[in-house]
């Protein structure tokens, strides 16, 4: 699939969606040109010149769909950004939780809850207050979830604060990597050099954050005991949040658009 990024769209010649030619006229003439060709038959008019129309009608179709491509990254890539916003907000309302129960040192008072006193970091000369707390998350972390699976070790399942700091850990390192993604995405957006390799692999990675929302759409509807198998449907109701969220020119900064 070639991804080269230009977001203009021919209304009489293709259907937005789904990136076929739509004029009549344009489809007949390449259906002649190609049994006329094909058949050695002149009628008038030459081969070379029918070879031309159907070269002109095969262009014609490769711009439509190049820019049903674009159309398609600008749209993944909003959504996309409205995603990260949405995580964003996510861990923050787990951090007013902790915040609420224990105040502002809710790290420090997890650290001691959990870790053992000389896993608890020490706080280096010079260094900043939020740069040690990412460091006692960090250690934290480290003891509650075991590295092979991802999850909350079983020795502390149920117990509430381990397991909502478990979910602010899914929910973090699913920001980091849709923010890797997305910085991937807009790089290969403003680059006229890149490969096809590397818009590919960007309009992978955005289709990957896409399936990623997906998911979350559904455990929210499965918290909730909703009904996940008309998930189509429901998804575009259940993201009202997430759009709400997303920066309103966001495709136009991409893409110069503006």
């Amino acid at each position: 699939m070639a991804i080269e990024f230009e977001p203009e769209i021919d209304e009489n010649t293709r259907d937005a969606s789904a990136g076929v030619i739509t004029d009549a006229s344009a489809q007949r003439g390449i259906v002649a040109a190609s049994r006329q060709i094909e058949a050695g038959e002149d009628r008038g008019v030459s081969v070379a010149a029918l070879g031309s129309t159907k070269v002109a009608a095969e262009q014609q179709r490769k711009k439509a769909e190049k820019a049903a491509e674009d159309t398609r990254f600008i749209m993944l890539l909003d959504q996309a950004r409205g995603y990260s916003v949405w995580l964003g907000k996510e861990i923050g309302k787990i951090d007013d939780q902790f915040e609420a129960k224990y105040g502002d040192a809710w790290r420090e008072t997890l650290a001691n809850k959990f870790l053992d006193p000389d896993e608890i970091p020490e706080r280096r000369e010079g260094e900043s207050m939020k740069d040690y707390r990412e460091r006692v998350e960090d250690a934290i972390e480290d003891k509650l979830i075991d590295p092979a699976t991802g999850k909350l070790r079983p020795e502390y399942r149920g117990n509430e604060d381990a397991e909502l700091f478990e979910k602010r850990v899914e929910l973090k390192r699913e920001k980091q990597s849709a923010d890797r993604r997305i910085e991937q995405a807009e790089r290969v957006a403003n680059d006229p050099n890149a490969t096809e390799a590397e818009r590919q692999a960007a309009y992978e990675g955005l289709e990957e954050i896409s399936n990623n929302e997906r998911q979350q759409v559904e455990k929210g509807m499965q918290a909730k005991g909703l009904d996940t198998s008309p998930v189509d449907e429901i998804t575009d109701e259940q993201r009202s949040e997430i759009a709400q969220a997303r920066p309103a020119d966001a495709e136009a900064a991409a893409f110069g658009l503006g």
